[in-house]
């Protein structure tokens, strides 16, 4: 009897010790996966930056006609949901693809003065989490801005919220690509109306989440939350951040 009870006590700490390490790996890799996301998220917004400084386009807030620039601006990419500013060393947008912003003054407001580290030098670059915009805050966006070499001012890009969300979509998949949870597990990615992005089995990509068996409540934030179901009829571990 002693020995029964030895062994089910020793079955029962080994499981438990087992079950957490499960669940201790199964939450590191979706944490590596968000960070790593979020880092593309942001050099892929930076790459805006990067295109029309290094291209020379807009490589300086001294710009000839602003008018000019502004209209071709507003034009060409306000239809894809981008938004391009530029900011005078005084911290004044001087052209924008948005006319009504031109004259704005980035000391205003908290969102916007934020990207004022860009004209002593120090930083040379600067990237904002998705919030509402200074001058209309039910306005989301995501912004980045990189410093002009002459030290003029600098540009500024954002991207609206469905841009910006199509951007997370589509470098979460470069994220993911080949990467494996142990032997067997394996990381989803979902879209916003939670469609999977990517599928360790391949004709799930484009169904909902919950045809794969996982159950996540449209109206609720998760952060790392762990959960147990059935993944494509296999009993697993889950963790889910949003």
């Amino acid at each position: 009897a002693a020995c029964a009870v030895s062994a089910v006590l020793t079955y029962l700490t080994l499981s438990k010790r087992a079950e957490k390490q499960t669940k201790s790996l199964v939450q590191q890799n979706v944490e590596d996966v968000s960070n790593d996301i979020d880092e593309l998220a942001d050099d892929a917004i930076l790459s805006y930056t990067n295109q029309f400084i290094e291209s020379e386009y807009i490589d300086s807030a001294n710009i000839k006609d602003p008018d000019a620039l502004s209209k071709e601006l507003h034009d060409t990419y306000t239809d894809d949901g981008i938004e391009i500013n530029v900011v005078n060393s005084d911290g004044i947008i001087i052209v924008s693809s948005v006319p009504e912003y031109i004259g704005y003054d980035m000391h205003v407001g908290e969102q916007a003065s934020e990207f004022l580290v860009l004209r002593d030098g120090s930083t040379q670059e600067y990237v904002q989490d998705m919030k509402g915009i200074s001058y209309d805050e039910s306005i989301l966006m995501k912004y980045a801005g990189e410093r002009f070499p002459d030290g003029s001012g600098f540009i500024e890009v954002g991207l609206t919220i469905d841009v910006y969300y199509d951007t997370i979509s589509r470098q979460g998949k470069y994220a993911t690509t080949n990467r494996r949870i142990g032997e067997n597990g394996y990381l989803l990615i979902c879209g916003e109306d939670m469609s999977i992005l990517n599928s360790y089995h391949n004709n799930y990509t484009g169904k909902s989440i919950e045809d794969a068996g996982i159950v996540i409540d449209p109206e609720k934030e998760y952060s790392f939350e762990h959960q147990q179901c059935d993944v494509f009829g296999v009993p697993s571990y889950i963790n889910i951040n949003q």
